[in-house]
């Protein structure tokens, strides 16, 4: 068993990772229950706290962390606009974690360096390593979009009933053969996103519950592994995308192997793009609240940085589908 971290005492304990730290640094006022349940965890784990990480936050700023995965990422642009109100008189620094956990972790080091009070993260796959740096400094954190079960606070959508109504959406146009695409099928996001999928085509009572294709990291790839499905004798009528990424490169395969879209087979996006609505068929989506998620992001950081000491908090949001015209009702089979 490896060595605990400030994140193990605080599951351990029932508490956030700040109220761990509250307790170690003398920071803020720690409640008598909450002092007993961190001190008695810390005594069961043997936990020893890091003395290098501790001294990152020897100094106060006005600066606040934000590391999302991509420069392109649709929650970036809400994040920054809705910031200076849960802010006032701070500066955000943005940083790209690129999906690969090393990077990540680099990054988020890189924010800790500047004495961040507080940083809000869309977590890779694999977030281990950053969210264990982002404890052992002691430092506010909500995660964002993709839920860990991790010692801090969470803003996520409810996808896996997202991907349930749109799957819902799609058979009752009478699609039976739909393909779900994902590129990394082993996010949590993901794995929501499929139980939704799933349990519409099983209360359909459609064999095998439907079908995944991993799409993969690059375009070439993705179109490599779609031609051949979108070219077989029980091709789908209709495919359900992860990302605006996907969607794009689902449209210029079609368009590459002479698919007519959407009189052959439908089109229907989990997260939307910005171009959705200037398509040529406009593409069906779930439209998720970016601005929303955002604004209660940034609001429980302000809480946690102003010294609320509470349990972790889950903050779910609802989505709406909306089909367009790049689906088409084929009518039941």
């Amino acid at each position: 068993m490896g060595k605990a971290t400030i994140t193990d005492v605080a599951r351990r304990a029932g508490v956030s990772a700040g109220t761990v730290s509250n307790v170690l640094n003398g920071t803020r006022p720690v409640t008598a229950d909450k002092r007993e349940r961190v001190m008695a965890a810390i005594d069961a784990l043997a936990y020893v706290p890091d003395a290098s990480a501790r001294s990152l936050r020897s100094h106060a700023s006005r600066l606040v962390g934000l590391c999302v995965p991509f420069a392109d990422d649709p929650h970036l642009a809400p994040l920054l606009a809705t910031f200076a109100d849960a802010f006032p008189g701070h500066e955000v620094i943005p940083v790209f974690g690129a999906e690969d956990p090393a990077v990540e972790t680099a990054r988020v080091r890189a924010l800790l360096a500047q004495n961040v009070r507080g940083i809000v993260l869309l977590p890779s796959a694999e977030p281990a390593a950053a969210l264990a740096l982002i404890a052992e400094a002691g430092v506010p954190a909500v995660l964002l979009a993709r839920p860990q079960g991790a010692a801090f606070d969470e803003v996520s959508l409810d996808e896996e009933a997202a991907a349930l109504e749109a799957t819902a959406r799609l058979l009752a146009k009478g699609h039976r053969r739909i393909l779900f695409t994902a590129q990394r099928p082993q996010l949590g996001l993901t794995r929501a996103r499929l139980a939704g999928f799933r349990a519409a085509m099983d209360k359909a009572r459609i064999p095998g519950g439907g079908r995944l294709l991993a799409a993969g990291d690059t375009e070439e790839a993705y179109r490599a592994r779609l031609a051949p499905i979108l070219t077989a004798k029980d091709a789908p009528t209709a495919i359900i995308v992860a990302n605006a990424r996907l969607a794009l490169w689902t449209l210029r395969a079609f368009r590459a192997l002479g698919v007519r879209h959407p009189e052959a087979i439908s089109l229907l996006t989990l997260t939307e793009p910005d171009w959705s609505e200037v398509a040529i068929a406009p593409l069906a989506t779930v439209r998720t609240p970016f601005e929303a998620l955002a604004r209660q992001a940034w609001e429980r950081l302000a809480a946690r940085v102003a010294g609320d000491d509470a349990a972790p908090q889950r903050c779910i949001l609802s989505a709406n589908v909306e089909i367009r015209g790049s689906v088409i009702d084929i009518g039941r089979t």
